[in-house]
C-alpha cells in the first residue's frame, strides 16, 4: 500500500495543465491528526472557517471560503490518515 500524502503546489489547481504538475511539497501523512481550528480565531490567525493538520510536531492552518468547506476537508483529510 501506498503512503497518504498531502501535497502542495505552486499554481492554483484551476491553472494546472491537463497533466497534473509535480508537487511543491508532500506531507506524509502516517501519525498525523486534522481538526478544525477553534472560532476564537487564536489559532489560525483570525481567519473564520479554519482547520489544522499536525504532523511531527507541526502545525499547518488552511482557511476555507466556507464552514463546511472547512468540515469537509477534516473529514476528507481524517479519513485519508486513517487508513
Amino acid at each position: 500500500t501506498s503512503v497518504p500524502n498531502l501535497c502542495s503546489y505552486k499554481a492554483a489547481r484551476m491553472q494546472w495543465p491537463e497533466e497534473p504538475p509535480r508537487p511543491t511539497e508532500r506531507l506524509p501523512l502516517v501519525g498525523a491528526t486534522c481538526f478544525p481550528c477553534p472560532d476564537d480565531g487564536t489559532m489560525a490567525a483570525g481567519r473564520p472557517h479554519a482547520f489544522a493538520l499536525n504532523l511531527r510536531g507541526r502545525d499547518f492552518v488552511f482557511a476555507t471560503e466556507t464552514a463546511d468547506e472547512a468540515v469537509e476537508w477534516v473529514r476528507s483529510l481524517s479519513l485519508a490518515i486513517a487508513e
